[in-house]
């Protein structure tokens, strides 16, 4: 297993994979392949072993009964040979081992009583009986998802990879194949495993069960161990001496073993409760998570083959002071750093270190890392000094090194939050029923958030607008009688508030276009036809402004994103008409925005809305057809079946005469990209005919 695969996604900005940003050059790890034994096709299959005689199940040490073991036995060819084995049974027993003993067990398991109504032990049954007819040891057995309780006792003799994952199995039997090298039982609700696991087994995958505890004694040829997102308090302390891969994420370990595995490639425990690492982490080790954690230290001698770190959202004060030279990626955002080391490894790519104590950057940061390196610092407490000096230094003509994401933000530790209602009451003065309103939203989810964001947005530059003030006092108005535009006020409230005075103007800017969708669904719109109209023009424009400033954030190398969002919706609210958006904004000069970038950008946008206004209004937002749906419901409901009878007489006769054009008749990738032009030019169509229909009949042309 390549556990790194299989890591939780976390966010950081531009990533594609997990892991890797947009324009990061993606490394190629070394990794276990997902079974290890199919590194050597040409090998013979591993010896059969017997079974253990004295193995206790996870039900408390039943065993099969006598012909059942012997049954087994036969099928895998161990312990007495066929024949000596049927010497022993009774005259009844002796034939049902001749003729079809597997068949026989896989008969009795699936007509056993008891069986939940999701339970298809059937198909599984069938599954296994398909795998025995092929005779193919090196293709795994796939019986997932299949709501299965128990296993049968035996399965074909050869058998090496088995995958039981997401059923409902409350143990494991203690006889599973001995030859078994791969086995996932992921997403089941096991309790405990068998005390003797199958010895030739190298990768056992049991994530997401109820397991308080492994075997003290695993097999000693496991390389790859997955136990994430159980309850496991401790691990044993000898763990097998070969084993590379070991991910135990998400359990209740407040320790691990001393001596871990010292071939060990990848170790992931992130989502414990671990307050330290081993003071020596195993010198192979090229991949180390540990979020969210306790973790007060990193170990002062890391792996020098390490590349990969994570230790995000612990409580980390420092960082070694010496890195592994080999580093490519250190994720270390949400602790309480106050400084970087000195020197960073030259092969650094990524380093995220959000939401810290930083003061500054080492001065070496520049100059030791290289271009395609991208450096996250957001919401730290960078003095303006320092972003001042930075930004002379980043943007300056024949600069070659990183680029750096940071945020204007001053630094929020320890302020508190006020009482909503208190809150509000500073923006509603004289209006003492709606402050008595505002006093029942705090407990909703969100609240706090949103009483954060209220107080920091008359911190603004735009507080001292009147009509700013007024729209700000508006919104407290509607939201006191509207749950659900209440709602997502304070959802949007999430996160901006932790963040400086422009992030706040710019997710203020965001309420509004909540807002306008709120009032067309709220019927606010339905009489106000051409109104709605130009605020979708508006809207547009904003959506059109997006991918501009993307393309300007993608030629600077150090950059506060927020900034230049917010540049192009300011600095363009009167020539594109954007009247809901806040009139100012606090740092536009860190947004290395120009007047050629604006004029430029106020072109594209007209020119796009010219081409393609028509086609949003009439397909792309949805608020107006919100709107048509309930002032001229008969013209709606005809298009949606008009709408129907194209999509079944026209599309297929389109998709095939467009594919013929193109010489693409039979490819299926081409079915699927000219297939979706096709259903929105359609769409387009016959919407677009209603859509003139409507704003004739009220008088208005776009």
């Amino acid at each position: 297993m390549n556990a790194a695969a299989d890591w939780p996604t976390h966010h950081v900005d531009q990533e594609q994979h997990w892991w890797a940003g947009a324009d990061d050059v993606v490394p190629e790890w070394l990794t276990i392949p997902a079974n290890p034994w199919e590194q050597d096709l040409a090998a013979p299959v591993l010896g059969r072993q017997p079974w253990p005689d004295d193995g206790n199940t996870s039900r408390g040490g039943g065993r099969l009964p006598a012909a059942a073991a012997q049954w087994t036995e036969a099928l895998q060819g161990t312990g007495t040979s066929t024949a000596a084995a049927s010497s022993d049974l009774t005259n009844f027993e002796a034939p049902v081992l001749q003729e079809a003993p597997l068949d026989r067990i896989l008969d009795t398991w699936v007509g056993e009583e008891g069986q939940t109504e999701d339970e298809d032990r059937q198909e599984a049954a069938r599954r296994i009986r398909a795998w025995a007819e092929a005779g193919h040891v090196y293709t795994g057995l796939e019986l997932p998802y299949l709501g299965l309780t128990t296993l049968p006792t035996a399965f074909p003799p050869g058998l090496q990879s088995l995958d039981v994952s997401h059923n409902e199995l409350l143990y494991l039997p203690d006889t599973l194949p001995p030859g078994l090298r791969t086995l996932s039982a992921s997403g089941n609700r096991l309790t405990s495993l068998p005390d003797a696991l199958p010895t030739q087994l190298q990768s056992l995958e049991i994530g997401s069960n109820r397991l308080t505890r492994l075997p003290e004694t695993l097999p000693e040829g496991l390389l790859t161990l997955a136990v994430g997102s159980c309850r496991l308090t401790s691990l044993p302390d000898t763990l097998p001496a070969g084993l590379q891969d070991l991910d135990v994420r998400g359990n209740l370990l407040t320790s691990l073993p001393d001596a871990l595995p010292s071939g060990l490639q990848l170790l992931a425990v992130g989502g414990n409760r671990l307050t330290d690492l081993p003071a020596s982490l195993p010198p192979e080790l090229q991949e180390l998570e540990a979020d969210g954690n306790r973790l007060t230290r990193l170990p002062d001698t890391l792996p020098t083959e390490l590349q990969l770190l994570f230790a995000r959202d612990n409580h980390l004060r420092s960082l070694p002071e010496t890195l592994p030279p080999e580093l490519q990626r250190l994720h270390v955002s949400g602790n309480r750093l106050t400084s970087l080391p000195e020197t960073l490894p030259a092969e650094l790519q990524v380093l995220e270190a959000r939401d810290n104590r930083l003061t500054g950057l080492p001065e070496a940061l520049l100059t030791r890392l290289g271009s395609g390196c991208m450096i996250y610092v957001e919401e730290n407490l960078l003095s303006e000094q320092a972003r001042t000096d930075l930004a002379t230094a980043l943007n300056a003509p024949g600069y070659a090194g990183p680029r750096v994401f940071f945020s204007m933000d001053g630094g929020t530790a320890g302020e508190p939050v006020r009482a909503l209602s208190e809150v509000a009451a500073d923006w509603l003065e004289g209006e003492p029923e709606v402050i008595a309103a505002w006093q029942n939203f705090a407990d909703e989810a969100g609240a706090s958030e949103y009483a954060l964001f209220l107080d920091r947005l008359r911190k603004t530059v735009n507080y001292g607008n009147a009509e700013f003030r007024n729209a700000v006092t508006e919104d407290l108005r509607q939201a006191a009688i509207r749950p659900g535009l209440r709602q997502q006020y304070f959802q949007l409230a999430f996160g901006a508030s932790a963040t400086c005075q422009d992030r706040i103007t710019l997710t203020w800017n965001s309420m509004q276009t909540a807002r306008v969708n709120a009032d067309v669904e709220d019927g606010a719109y339905d009489d106000r036809l051409g109104e709605l109209v130009d605020q979708a023009r508006v809207l547009f424009r904003l959506d059109a402004l997006a991918p501009i400033a993307r393309q300007k954030v993608d030629t600077l190398q150090f950059v506060d994103e927020i900034e230049v969002y917010l540049a192009y919706q300011v600095k363009l609210r009167e020539r594109l008409d954007l009247r809901l958006i806040a009139p100012d904004m606090r740092f536009f000069d860190v947004s290395y925005v120009t007047e050629d970038d604006l004029t430029a950008a106020e072109t594209q946008v007209r020119n796009e809305e010219a081409a393609g206004f028509a086609d949003y209004l009439a397909t792309r937002w949805q608020p107006w057809e919100t709107v048509v749906s309930r002032i001229a419901p008969e013209a709606h409901a005809q298009m949606q079946e008009r709408l129907i009878e194209a999509m079944d007489e026209q599309f297929q006769s389109r998709l095939e005469q467009r594919l013929a054009d193109h010489g693409l008749t039979g490819n299926s990738d081409a079915e699927l990209q000219f297939g979706a032009k096709i259903r929105d030019e359609i769409a387009c169509e016959i919407k677009d005919a209603l859509m003139r229909q409507v704003l004739d009949d009220h008088g208005l042309k776009l």
